[in-house]
Order: C-alpha cells, then sequence, then structure tokens
C-alpha cells in the first residue's frame, strides 16, 4: 500500500511540474509566475520577474493601515506576494503576481479578490476599475503604495521578502 501511494504522489508531483512549468504569458511584455517556476523547475521567467525592478520589495501605502501604521504589499522574487492590511487586521492576503505592460495585477488566493496596480515611478498605484476592495482599508483609485527605503521597521515582512529571495 504504502509503495502505491508513493508511486503516485511520485506522479502526480512529475505532471504538476511538467503541466505547470512557467506559465508565461502570450503578448506583449506579459509575465506571470506559474507553479513550480523559479522553483523546482528552471526557466528564464523568474529572472525576467526581477529584471522589471519591482520585484523584492516590501510597498507601504500612503496613508497608513488598518489599527496601525503599515498597509504592506510584498512582491517577491519568485512571483508570490503577501499584503497585510494593518495590526488589527488578522487576514493576510497571499498568492501569485504578474506584470503585463505597466500594470502589476495580484491575485489573492484566499478568495478576496484581485487587485490592480500601475507601475509609476517605482510606486504601486492602485487602479479602482476591475479590482476587488481590501478588506478593511478603503484605498481609492489612485491610491500610492512607495517601495520600503528600509528606515521602517515593519513586522515580519523582511523575513518574508528574505524567504523568497532568489540567491
Amino acid at each position: 500500500m504504502a509503495r502505491k501511494l508513493a508511486k503516485f504522489l511520485i506522479s502526480t508531483l512529475a505532471a504538476l511540474l511538467l503541466l505547470g512549468g512557467c506559465a508565461q504569458k502570450a503578448g506583449a511584455g506579459g509575465l506571470s509566475a506559474g507553479l513550480g517556476c523559479g522553483t523546482l523547475v528552471p526557466c528564464g521567467h523568474t529572472q525576467k520577474i526581477v529584471e522589471t525592478g519591482i520585484a523584492g520589495k516590501i510597498y507601504l501605502y500612503e496613508k497608513g493601515g488598518f489599527g496601525g501604521p503599515f498597509f504592506t504589499i510584498t512582491l517577491r522574487n519568485d512571483g508570490s506576494f503577501r499584503y497585510h492590511e494593518g495590526w488589527l487586521s488578522s487576514y493576510i492576503g497571499s498568492g501569485d503576481w504578474e506584470l503585463d505592460g505597466d500594470t502589476v495585477t495580484i491575485r489573492d488566493e484566499g478568495g478576496m479578490g484581485i487587485f490592480n496596480f500601475r507601475v509609476e515611478g517605482g510606486d504601486l498605484v492602485y487602479i479602482a476599475e476591475g479590482s476587488s476592495r481590501f478588506l478593511h482599508v478603503n484605498v481609492p483609485d489612485g491610491g500610492r503604495f512607495s517601495p520600503d527605503d528600509g528606515t521602517e521597521n515593519i513586522p515580519g515582512s523582511n523575513s518574508f521578502l528574505a524567504a523568497g529571495s532568489l540567491s
């Protein structure tokens, strides 16, 4: 029984890696992170995400967070992200992000929605049209998230960022 289960798990993992591979979007400059991309399946896609200049950073909302000074969005080098609306929120959104032209789209795997941002001068600028609403913070169209310059002490964010960095 154990041998059959092991064989099934190995076959399933192999199929997922082959099918997941690098799910690069067709079209002009589209980048997207797929299952296994940059982790177990080598591909050039992860390097392209890093070269965009927006990956590997923690972005802070200009107006603060829910019950504290920080509403953060962290875009990791491996194409994953995490956002946390503030100290009073127990929800931490996570999933994958993609870049298409100058638009960043993050898809929350917890079902909270899809959020679109325009890259403008190194900042992420929220695009309300076509985006979901955040759970606790009302971010208006044009709301700006700027990269942390390293002077903020954001609990937990730096360890999350480092865990997904490329070496």
